[in-house]
Order: C-alpha cells, then structure tokens, then sequence
C-alpha cells in the first residue's frame, strides 16, 4: 500500500514538470521564430531601401530625368538657379525637389503624405503602418558672401525618414541612406 501511494503522488510533480518543460520549449520556439521574422523584415527593408537610393542617384545622373526633373514648377526656382546666369538664386532654405523618372513619372513625390510601403511600392499615407518609409529629396544653394547670388553651387540632399511605428526606427539607422549630390 505504502509503495502504491508514493508512486501515485510522483506522477503528479512528473506532469507538471513535463508540462513546465514543454511549455518552456515552445517559448523558446516562438522567441527564436519572433526573432528571426524581425530580423528578416528589417534585412528586406535594407535591400529595398539600398534599391531606392541607388535608382535615387541614377535618375539623378540621367541627363533626361534629371533635366525633366529640373524644369518642374513644383522644384521652384531650382530651374533658373540652374542655367540662368542672370537670375538671382536668392533661396536661404532647402527646397524640395520633385524627381521623376525616364518615362516621366513621378518617383520621389514630396507631396505631403507621400511614401513607401515596406515593399517599397508607393503610398499616400506616411506616417502609417502600411507606409512607413518616406524618401526626401532637398535642393540648397551655396553662395559666397551676402547679397545676390548668381550661377551658385546647387546641391541635393537625399534623406530617409521613417515613421515612428513599431519600433521600426530602431531596426534601421536612416543617416546610411542620405546622400548629397552637387549638380552644379
């Protein structure tokens, strides 16, 4: 009888350390899966974003993009500060810089809103979940002592800013996708 109650009283303490065992395996399973999706999320954000930078910077150098991109109203007076040597370029802050590609569409819009899904496909709803990443492009002048500025250097800036969703900011430091580019 003795014997019967002490084995009847260890498969108890056996089920709940088998059960703290499994429970503690299948935690450790879905930490180490919950890792791994983060992880491949922000290693398809770094190709992706890579991909916009570079096709960034070969618009840029595209004579016809960029000359197409140039003339644009919305890049304000960027167009004269360019090929006016007459026109005072007289901008004290950075503009935006619309930038279109070689069939004439736009591809950095710096309308308001205007972004990227993490698939890097195009959005209207920055800051969001579903559009997170926003591209900017900013033009600036540089010119020597005060007063008018004719035939300056021209400059654009290139800046990645992400929404402040999900922590997405800290998987993915911006300040390595900007760039600057002097086109003059």
């Amino acid at each position: 009888m003795t014997i019967r109650n002490s084995r009847g009283s260890l498969i108890f303490p056996m089920v709940i350390a088998l059960m703290i065992m499994i429970f503690s395996i299948f935690y450790f399973y879905h930490n180490a899966f919950m890792v791994r999706k983060v992880e491949d999320q922000r290693l398809l954000s770094v190709g992706g974003l890579k991909a916009l930078v570079v096709s960034t910077k070969a618009l840029l150098n595209s004579p016809h993009a960029f000359m197409t991109s140039a003339q644009l109203t919305s890049n304000g007076s960027f167009w004269n500060c360019l090929n006016n040597p007459n026109f005072n370029c007289n901008v004290s802050t950075e503009q935006d810089f619309n930038l279109l590609n070689e069939d004439g569409t736009l591809y950095v819009d710096m309308t308001a809103g205007r972004g990227y899904t993490p698939t890097f496909e195009s959005c209207d709803s920055y800051p969001s979940l579903a559009c997170p990443f926003r591209y900017e492009l900013k033009w600036f002048r540089e010119c020597v002592g005060p007063g008018a500025c004719y035939s300056p250097d021209l400059f654009i800036r290139g800046q990645l800013v992400i929404a402040n969703i999900g922590g997405l900011k800290n998987l993915i430091n911006p300040e390595s996708y900007d760039f600057l580019v002097k086109v003059r």
